[in-house]
C-alpha cells in the first residue's frame, strides 16, 4: 500500500473510533514532560486530533509535574496513549490510577496504548481495578485488544497509534541525507537480535538513540530547574514544557530521521515518523517483548516501505 494511502486509512480509522466518545469539554492527563521523543508524537497526535474536536480542552497534567490536578465531578479525563499500560513502566500507570481514584464519577478514555504485563498478578488486579470506572481502553495492536478482551470488563477498542493524527505540513524540515541511520534504543525493552547485530556490523550508518536520550542540553536543564519548583514556578513549567520542550523534540526526531537516508530501528515512533516524512526503506526491529511486531502485523503489514526483520 502507497504511504498517503495508509496514512489516510490509519488517520480515519482514529477520527471514526474515538470521535464519537469525546462528547464534551476534557482533561488530558499524563502528557510527556520527559525527553522521549517518541511519546511526544503521541501528544502531538493527540493535540491534533483533538482540534477536530469541538470541545475545550480544560488542563493537562503530567506524572512527573509534581502536581496533580483538581478535576471537578463527571468531568472528561483523557489519558496520553503510548507503549506503558501494564507492569514494565510503573510511574506512569500508578498515575492513572491516582487520578482514577480521586475522581471515581469521572468518565475516562486511555488513547491506544500497547498492553503488556510481566506479572499475571497484576494483570488480574488491574482488570479489577478498572472495572469499577467507566473507562474505555485503546489498544494500538491486535495482541493488546486480545488481553484487555479478555481479562477486563471496560468497553474495549482496536485503535491506531495517535501519532498517525499529526499534521506534519507545520513541521516538515529538508536536511541533506547521506548515510543510513541505525536507530538503536538504550533502555529495558531494548533486544539484541542476530539480525540488528548483522546490521551493526555490514552497514555503514550512523547509530544513535533519539537525540535528546544521547546528550543532556540546554533545553533539559530549563526544564529541570524549573520543575523542582512546583509551588512557585509550577504553571511556568508546564508552559515551558508545552511551548518550548514539546517542539523542541519533535524538531529533534524530525531532523535525526530526515536528515539520514535508509531507517533501521528498534523504536516504533521512528519507524512512525519515517512513514510519515516519507521515506522510502524504513528496516523495523522488535524490541523485547513483542510491541513492534504486533504494531507491525496489526496495522503497518501492507505498507511499501516498512519491512519488519
Amino acid at each position: 500500500m502507497r504511504t498517503r494511502c495508509l496514512l489516510s486509512s490509519l488517520h480515519n480509522e482514529i477520527l471514526v473510533k474515538i470521535s464519537p466518545l469525546i462528547d464534551h469539554d476534557y482533561w488530558l492527563c499524563e502528557v510527556p514532560h520527559y525527553s522521549n521523543v517518541g511519546d511526544t508524537l503521541i501528544w502531538q497526535g493527540e493535540l491534533d486530533f483533538l482540534k477536530s474536536i469541538p470541545y475545550k480542552c480544560k488542563g493537562m497534567s503530567s506524572f512527573n509535574s509534581l502536581r496533580l490536578p483538581k478535576i471537578g465531578k463527571d468531568e472528561l479525563v483523557l489519558f496520553q496513549g503510548g507503549g506503558n499500560f501494564g507492569d514494565i513502566w510503573k510511574e506512569p500507570h500508578e498515575y492513572r490510577r491516582r487520578i482514577m481514584e480521586l475522581n471515581p464519577i469521572c468518565r475516562f478514555l486511555v488513547f491506544p496504548q500497547t498492553v503488556w504485563y510481566e506479572d499475571e498478578k497484576n494483570l488480574r488486579a488491574d482488570a479489577e481495578f478498572y472495572s469499577r470506572f467507566d473507562c474505555t481502553i485503546c489498544a494500538r495492536d491486535n495482541a493488546s485488544f486480545a488481553i484487555l478482551e479478555k481479562h477486563f470488563q471496560n468497553k474495549i477498542l482496536l485503535v491506531p497509534d495517535m501519532a498517525f493524527c499529526i499534521d506534519m505540513a507545520k513541521w516538515r524540515r529538508n536536511y541533506s541525507a547521506t548515510r543510513p541511520l541505525v536507530l538503536k534504543r538504550n533502555d529495558k525493552e531494548f533486544n539484541v537480535t542476530d539480525a540488528l547485530q548483522k546490521v551493526l556490523k555490514e552497514v555503514d550508518a550512523d547509530v544513535s538513540d533519539w537525540p535528546p536520550m544521547e546528550q543532556y542540553t540546554l533545553t533539559d536543564r530549563v526544564r529541570d530547574a524549573i520543575r523542582w519548583r512546583p509551588r512557585k514556578l509550577g504553571f511556568l513549567y508546564e508552559l515551558y514544557m508545552y511551548h518550548v520542550y514539546r517542539p523542541y523534540l519533535i524538531r529533534s526526531g524530525i531532523q535525526l530521521i530526515n536528515s539520514h537516508t535508509d531507517i533501521y530501528t528498534t523504536r516504533l515512533h521512528a519507524c512512525i515518523l519515517s512513514i510519515l516524512l516519507g521515506k522510502e526503506k524504513i528496516v523495523f526491529f522488535d524490541n523485547s517483548y513483542g510491541k513492534n511486531r504486533n504494531f507491525y502485523d496489526t496495522w503497518l503489514q501492507d505498507c511499501d516501505s516498512v519491512k519488519m526483520v
